[in-house]
């Protein structure tokens, strides 16, 4: 492009001098002389517009080059940053990371305790307006765990789920009760004691290993509980600050699976119900706090540093309830369940605690607490045809030979009642009944079993006549 500008600058110039050569005399000397100076000044635009357009080009070319710099400088920059495996996956280092790390691990239920606004303001409450109830529940993969609430006066205060556990043929969660201002249970095979008015755990025993079937609590007033596994141990006992004294597996092998625990503070004793013995069930055996020796009869002499309480003395009060009667371990209706007193069972009075009488058995040495509430005086004219009763306190107002086909009667336990499928407790359980579940008499009992229809589903099976009301 320059090459061009200077060819045209010299023609220019060979121009305007062929011109001053010229012959003056034609006449025409002006017309070429200016025609010239035009051309010349044409060729000077043209110099300027082609030094102008070059100098465009130039700049444009500048640009052009600056541009692709730029866009190498970028695209070396990305991909440094963005490594391949990253662009297919659309992550970044930080998520890519992340990812790395293992799951955390997923929030197990149980172990929380929900508080309301009540349990801030119970101050010196009665443990007795203090009613806490467990629930069973299970989880979509089938593990079981319990929902424990506390209510204060009808309002909740209180509540906490458990862990969640392999369903197995026990409850993997178990009440075991109140005692003082403190709530006990067990989980997965440990003894767990919490605060009653705030649900907060004071201490958990993990020693226990067993699920209980009854409990017993006060020795000595300190707080020691007593605790039977069905399964075993057949006797647990840890003090009151969760610390294990004793775990006995077993007393006698033909003596199994333990449902009732009876704690007798007097004479240093534990009665164990077996649902398996040489008697069948109900079979017991009596243990000594002193040397942890067992015998099947009570014999409160032996024990030199127990309290004779047959000493005391009181008036004579009967059962007066259409069933039965709860003799409890403590004055509270809460308390654990010791024995039912059926109608005409004479009871010594010994005193009142609470709303509650404090009843002894004559000729035996059962005692406990019952519902003041549900007892009348021996010289009432319900009672003048066993006045002089000294029946125990397990028997029954009516005979056995009472129950006949076609009557109606009902489920009387604690817990459950199993409905096998043969007269004998050693029969396949077919299902597990809970208390009031009302039967139809199939058949006269054959020795301590009844063949029932369960009303409620159809089943048939044979129940223990010892825990039915009719």
């Amino acid at each position: 492009m320059r090459k061009r500008f200077v060819t045209i600058l010299l023609t220019a110039v060979l121009i305007a001098a062929l011109a001053s050569c010229g012959t003056a005399s034609n006449g025409a000397s002006g017309t070429t002389e200016n025609q010239v100076t035009e051309n010349a000044a044409n060729a000077k635009d043209d110099a300027k517009a082609e030094s102008a357009q070059a100098a465009l080009e130039s700049k444009a070319e500048s640009v052009a080059s600056e541009a692709a710099k730029a866009e190498s400088d970028t695209s070396s920059t990305t991909n440094t940053l963005i490594k391949p495996e990253l662009i297919e996956s659309g992550k970044t280092d930080s998520e890519k990371t992340d990812s790395s790390k293992p799951d955390a691990p997923e929030k197990k239920t149980g172990e929380e305790t929900k508080k309301s606004g009540n349990s801030e303001s119970l101050g010196d409450y009665d443990p007795y307006d203090v009613k806490v109830s467990l629930e069973l529940d299970h989880t979509d993969d089938d593990k079981e765990f319990a929902h424990i609430t506390a209510t204060y006066n009808g309002k909740e205060i209180w509540n906490k789920t458990t862990g969640a556990y392999p369903t197995a043929q026990l409850d993997c969660v178990s009440n075991i009760g109140k005692d003082g201002k403190r709530y006990y249970y067990v989980e997965h095979g440990s003894i767990v004691c919490v605060d009653l008015a705030t649900g907060e755990e004071i201490w958990r025993n993990n020693e226990f290993g067993g699920s209980p079937a009854k409990w017993a609590s006060g020795f000595g007033g300190d707080g020691t509980i007593y605790v039977s596994g069905y399964l075993g141990p057949d006797l647990f006992i840890c003090k009151s600050d969760g610390t294990t004294v004793k775990s006995i597996g077993s007393f006698r092998e033909d003596f199994y699976w333990p449902y009732e625990l009876t704690y007798y503070a007097d004479a240093n004793l534990v009665k164990l119900v077996y649902e398996m013995s040489p008697y069948g069930d109900g079979g017991e055996l009596f243990i000594s706090l002193d040397d942890y020796s067992a015998r099947e009869e009570k014999d409160f002499e032996d024990n030199s540093g127990s309290k004779d309480s047959s000493s005391e003395e009181g008036p004579i009060y009967y059962p007066d309830v259409e069933n039965w009667l709860s003799l409890r371990s403590g004055p509270s209706t809460d308390a654990p369940m010791i024995n039912k007193l059926y109608p005409g069972t004479p009871l010594m009075v010994l005193g009142f605690e609470n709303g509650m009488a404090r009843v002894r058995v004559p000729g035996t040495d059962e005692e406990g607490y019952v519902n003041a509430n549900y007892i009348k005086p021996a010289d009432s004219s319900d009672n003048s045809n066993s006045s002089g009763s000294s029946s125990s306190s397990s028997s029954k107002s009516s005979s056995d030979s009472d129950l006949k086909p076609g009557m109606t009667a009902y489920a009387n336990v604690k817990e459950y009642l199993s409905l096998r499928e043969g007269p004998s407790t050693s029969s396949d359980v077919i299902a597990k009944l809970p208390d009031w579940t009302e039967f139809t008499i199939l058949d006269y009992p054959e020795g301590k079993m009844v063949h029932v229809r369960v009303e409620e589903t159809g089943q048939t099976g044979y129940v223990h006549i010892d825990f039915l009301s009719y």
